[in-house]
């Protein structure tokens, strides 16, 4: 990338109100309204005549929006987690001819899921278990908002298993992530620098705990 300018540090101030609630120690929710604005953010700007990647200092930015957090025990073995955003990012004032734009690989809306079921005791140790799904809505693929990434979802899955060897406290667990094996894209410069998405992964992995 080129820097076409002395690059002035960035400058930002953050407004924030939020709420929390609490039912029973079973149900806990969240709710926060938020205001940021920034001044000088870097912001990646193809040049049409060279095609270089060139470091522009936008004017202003602005990004408000809602998040909302509900976590609750559905039973005493299942515990669910809820979590959305709704974000509005955009340049405000800018030079270039950037003002108005989205902010790039930045999601309107983000939602999240996840479900873990205890199921107790199992032999000499503990199992438990779970699914999780997360979406990201269309982000604008560069900072001049000629393309947009398109949305995804995934789901994952999960398994644990505590107990004890030789005295130790040893935790195996096994993940399945992008279960699907969904294609999408994470971020990007242009459209000439993308960024894919892991494909269908499995980790297992054992934790010991010494005393």
């Amino acid at each position: 990338a080129v820097i076409d300018s002395d690059v002035q540090p960035e400058q930002a101030k953050s407004y924030e109100v939020g709420a929390k609630y609490e039912l029973n120690d079973r149900i806990k929710a969240n709710f926060a309204l938020y205001d940021i604005k920034k001044r000088n953010v870097l912001a990646k700007v193809t040049n049409s005549s060279t095609n270089e990647v060139e470091l522009h200092t936008t004017g202003a930015v602005r990004s408000k929006g809602a998040e909302l957090d509900l976590t609750g025990r559905v039973t005493d073995q299942l515990d669910a987690t809820l979590n959305y955003a709704y974000t509005d990012a955009k340049v405000t004032e800018d030079e270039t001819g950037l003002e108005g734009n989205r902010l790039n690989n930045v999601a309107k809306n983000t939602a999240s899921l996840a479900l873990a079921y205890n199921f107790g005791e199992l032999y000499n140790g503990n199992l438990r278990f779970g699914i999780s799904g997360n979406y990201v809505g269309k982000r604008a693929g560069d900072s001049e908002n000629t393309f947009d990434l398109p949305d995804y979802a995934l789901a994952n899955a999960f398994v644990s298993y505590d107990t004890t060897i030789a005295k130790q406290a040893v935790t195996f667990q096994f993940n399945l992530n992008n279960i699907l094996d969904k294609t999408y894209y994470t971020a990007s410069v242009n459209n000439l620098a993308v960024s894919q998405g892991e494909s269908r992964q499995a980790l297992l992995r054992a934790t010991f705990k010494f005393r």
